[in-house]
């Protein structure tokens, strides 16, 4: 599994329930939010400063949604705890790891990119993995992956109002997320999946798990172009 041991279930199953069901409140769901754990969920290639939220990696309801892409989107968390001025969306997947431990109908998915963002030089982005666990026996056990597909631009508010608008010319019916850009069949854009290609081309960078967040040398965690190391290329 990736990342296993950037996980913190420190929380009790009480402490999740009534967090959990107060971060759906309209005007406190904040306030909730942030008593969850805190994540890296990229660092950025422009200002190499690291995007922290309070993710819920206790369950997958925070996940899931009513979207036949139930599977994928896209997000501006209210967990937010720091984004630098060049953030411009996140974009989450979800992977099964262990299906004899799952009793939900959650569709797992393979992690794309915006190809035509990164085409066009209007984005560059980020991928980085954390566990989403199930609670067995009593206990928090990590049984999912979810993958964060981050979004960083020079120009990051005005590439972000043009994915809504993109993702709205695109699709007849837009899906729960205006902002989720499917790769379309049959439209030259099955690359948009082929990870490793954006990797070699340093458009798409990984965030290395495995470094301290100061590395002994002061080079950042941020990796790209050397695709042998990418962890990330066989799914």
């Amino acid at each position: 599994m990736f990342n296993e041991h950037l996980l913190n279930t420190k929380l009790t199953f009480d402490e999740i329930s009534v967090i959990y069901k107060g971060a759906y409140s309209y005007a406190k769901g904040a306030e909730f939010a942030r008593k969850l754990p805190l994540y890296t969920v990229a660092i950025c290639p422009f200002c190499v400063q690291e995007n922290i939220e309070h993710l819920y990696v206790y369950g997958l309801g925070a996940w899931t949604t009513n979207s036949p892409n139930q599977h994928v989107g896209t997000f501006r968390s209210r967990g937010t705890a720091f984004h630098c001025e060049h953030f411009v969306l996140a974009q989450t997947f979800l992977e099964y790891v262990d299906t004899e431990q799952n009793n939900t109908r959650f569709i797992p998915a393979k992690p794309y990119v915006y190809g035509y963002l990164l085409e066009e030089n209007k984005a560059q982005a980020v991928i980085h993995a954390l566990p989403v666990c199930e609670y067995i026996d009593n206990r928090y056990v990590p049984v999912h992956t979810l993958f964060m597909m981050t979004y960083f631009s020079e120009t990051a508010e005005e590439v972000y109002q043009s994915i809504g608008h993109t993702a709205i010319e695109r699709m007849p019916a837009p899906e729960s997320s205006t902002w989720l850009v499917v790769p379309r069949i049959g439209k030259g854009e099955d690359h948009w999946k082929n990870l490793s290609h954006w990797v070699e081309l340093g458009l798409l960078h990984w965030v290395d798990a495995s470094q301290s967040k100061v590395a002994k040398d002061g080079l950042s965690r941020l990796r790209t172009k050397d695709v042998e190391s990418f962890p990330y290329k066989n799914f």
